[in-house]
């Protein structure tokens, strides 16, 4: 449930998901690399690299489920997390690493960046053919510059002409951008939904005084990317909001995201199970830029307040999702009270906490039935939960 193996594995299984993010997931995660070699947009390198380091074969985690138990008395809590084996005396633990395996072969070779003559030519990946070509233009100089400073651009075009109209395209496209981003300005899963930092970095590469025709060309095919991708996302989110079911669990989804994050009643089939007495997978997230949230249908739960507490802490995990993306180390506000010692140092615990902040109760039980991690955050871990909660627009009673 939310954990960093869980959210990665959601990420692969995004379509959408940049190459240089599948690089860094396949680092960590030998696990997720059928799935990455698998992905539309892995690249030559990156499955070179995979098949070079390859371990023996592992079986890739299923997502981390909200776990509950049945009929149990409430002097007697599970914590019990799928991933985790926590047993109900005993703390809860860190994330587990037992998913991540040591780098013995170095780390995958980034990928092409859509620049010069041979990805431009051949597509990226195409070494061969682009090497091929560079000798051609050596020699071609080097018998009197025989080709025109102005080859490869449209007939009757200049380089500088054509730079300047990609660049104009460029500005038309980020625009468009902008206008779809004001759609969920704000919203506390906008750093999931729009990929900010590559953003900026296409943004440095226009403002490049000494770029060639070719790179302004991968420029326009960059920002189009951008927004061909975002169209649908928006447009998804604007139907989405009119909580077409009713249920207040929908509604509380809405309430949250405004309609970028889906939810589904159907933890039984996406979570997975526990595969121990008495213990049910109730919860589970899937991750990318079109977050979907799977519970078990409303009257599966004991109360109201058993269910909303099961989808707030859910939410809670996007949300540490959205604050770890606003950072080029992946490290979030989240990450950095965590390391002080608050919720316990758990990321479960801190997802528990904002649940019970957010209904302002001070119990995991609810009826028969102990959800959660075991752990009460106290009156400063709750403030500090509202600061961070102010600071990123999460939503927050009171």
């Amino acid at each position: 449930m939310g954990d960093l193996e869980d959210w990665e594995a959601g990420v692969v299984r995004d379509p959408h998901t940049p190459p240089q993010a599948l690089a860094d997931i396949a680092e960590r995660r030998y696990d997720l690399h059928p799935a990455i070699a698998a992905h539309p947009r892995v690249y030559p390198g990156l499955l070179q690299w995979m098949a070079a380091v390859a371990p023996a074969p592992t079986a890739a985690p299923q997502s981390t489920p909200y776990g509950s138990v049945q009929d149990q008395p409430a002097q007697n809590p599970i914590t019990q997390d799928l991933a985790r084996s926590v047993s109900p005396q005993s703390q809860p633990s860190q994330p587990s690493s037992a998913q991540y395996y040591p780098i013995s072969a170095g780390r995958p070779a980034p990928p092409p960046r859509r620049r010069g003559v041979g990805c431009w030519l051949a597509g990226c990946g195409c070494l061969t053919l682009a090497g091929i070509f560079l000798v051609a233009l050596f020699v071609l100089g080097g018998l009197g510059s025989l080709t025109s400073p102005d080859e490869g651009t449209p007939s009757g075009q200049s380089g500088s002409d054509e730079i300047a109209e990609n660049i104009a395209t460029y500005q038309a496209e980020l625009e468009t951008i902008r206008t779809l981003s004001a759609d969920f300005e704000g919203n506390p899963v906008a750093p999931l939904i729009l990929d900010q930092p590559r953003l900026d970095e296409i943004a440095a590469e226009a403002a490049d005084p000494d770029m060639n025709v070719f790179e302004s060309r991968g420029i326009v095919q960059d920002i189009g990317w951008v927004r061909t991708n975002l169209e649908p996302i928006v447009a998804a989110a604007q139907q989405r909001r009119a909580n077409a079911s009713g249920t207040a669990s929908e509604a509380l989804v809405d309430q949250a995201g405004n309609g970028y994050i889906d939810i589904a009643w159907d933890a039984a089939e996406r979570c997975g199970e526990v595969g121990e007495p008495n213990k049910v997978t109730v919860a589970c997230p899937t991750g990318g830029s079109s977050p979907v949230l799977h519970i078990m249908e409303e009257s599966y739960y004991p109360s109201q307040a058993a269910f909303e507490h099961v989808v707030l802490h859910e939410l809670a995990h996007l949300y540490q999702s959205a604050d770890q993306a606003r950072f080029a180390d992946s490290a979030g506000d989240v990450d950095r009270l965590l390391a002080q010692g608050l919720f316990n140092g758990s990321e479960e615990s801190f997802a528990d906490c904002y649940a019970l902040t957010y209904q302002n109760l001070w119990t995991l039980d609810f009826g028969n039935i102990t959800y959660g991690y075991g752990y009460i955050c106290n009156d400063s871990e709750r403030q500090a939960l509202r600061d961070w909660a102010a600071a990123l627009n999460v939503p927050m009673p009171g």
